[in-house]
């Protein structure tokens, strides 16, 4: 969903092929929790001030 809301607005971080290719490390990964893991600490850490801002 980030890769294509990312396609749509045009105004992310991360351009939509980045989100793409996480998905498909993942994919490929059979859905390893260690990608997960190490997935959702990269997302967080460029996204920190982004998510504050939405949790607020």
């Amino acid at each position: 969903m980030a890769g294509e809301y990312a396609d749509y607005a045009q105004a992310v971080k991360c351009d939509c092929e980045w989100f793409y290719e996480m998905l498909n490390v993942y994919e490929d990964s059979e859905f390893s929790k260690g990608i997960e893991k190490y997935q959702t600490k990269k997302v967080s850490e460029i996204f920190k001030v982004n998510i504050t801002e939405a949790q607020d």
